[in-house]
Order: C-alpha cells, then sequence, then structure tokens
C-alpha cells in the first residue's frame, strides 16, 4: 500500500453490515477541526453543535467500495437520522482510521490478528475490523 493510499477501507458494524471508510485529506481534516464546537475561544459547547461536528466527520469520512462519499455536503442533515449508537460507531471508526484520536494514533502500524493483515485494530470492539482490502 502506498504512503499516500486513499483507498476505500472496509469496516464491519457491530449490528454485522460492511460499510466502507475513507482516509481524509489533510485539507479535510484542517476543515474538520476547524468546524469544532470548541474551535472558537469561549463558544458554548451544545449538543446541536456536537451533533454537527460528528456529521461532519460522517459526511467525509463514508464512502462507497469505490471510495466516492456517500453524502454530498448540502446533505450533512441526513446523517443526524443515523441511530445513535451506530453514528458513535460509525464517528469512532473514522476517527481510529484518520488517528484523529489517541486511540487512532495507537493503532496505527497495528494488526489485527482476527481480522487478517490488512486491519486496524479496534481497542474498544475487537471483533470489528477494518479490512483495507476492496475485495468483498
Amino acid at each position: 500500500m502506498s504512503l499516500f493510499s486513499f483507498k476505500p477501507v472496509k469496516h464491519l458494524m457491530s449490528n454485522g453490515e460492511t460499510i466502507w471508510l475513507r482516509r481524509i485529506s489533510a485539507a479535510e481534516r484542517s476543515d474538520w477541526l476547524d468546524s469544532s464546537p470548541v474551535a472558537a475561544e469561549g463558544a458554548e459547547v451544545t449538543v446541536a453543535a456536537m451533533q454537527q461536528y460528528q456529521a461532519r466527520l460522517l459526511l467525509v469520512g463514508l464512502c462507497d467500495e469505490l471510495g466516492n462519499r456517500m453524502f454530498d455536503k448540502d446533505k450533512v442533515a441526513e446523517l443526524y437520522d443515523i441511530p445513535a449508537q451506530l453514528n458513535d460507531e460509525l464517528f469512532d471508526a473514522i476517527a481510529r482510521l484518520n488517528a484523529l484520536t489517541k486511540e487512532g494514533e495507537a493503532d496505527l502500524g497495528k494488526k489485527s490478528a482476527s481480522a487478517g493483515p490488512n486491519a486496524i485494530s479496534s481497542p474498544s470492539s475487537p471483533e470489528n475490523s477494518t479490512d483495507q482490502s476492496p475485495s468483498s
């Protein structure tokens, strides 16, 4: 795999569904971080602001098996209808894949024996794998 690979990554959800995730670019990461509800000094963090923050990461991180985004920017509100548990699971998986959390940084370079050689292990759910091969 190339250092600058943007190949989609297969991820097994806790509900048994397989979804595809994508690595985000540096520009997308900067835009997402700038959208943080705590980015503005003295900003009040509200539930709505956190919901938007999570939805923006799902917007850039969810894709089809070819790596095409599943949602356009103007469709971010559709992501609010995802059940909360799945929303959190998707957010965590995308954040880990892109090393946006301490857990994601720890996952860099790790391989999950149960998920195969092309996987990023999930510290909270070892049965959930992030398979980096685009084949089914």
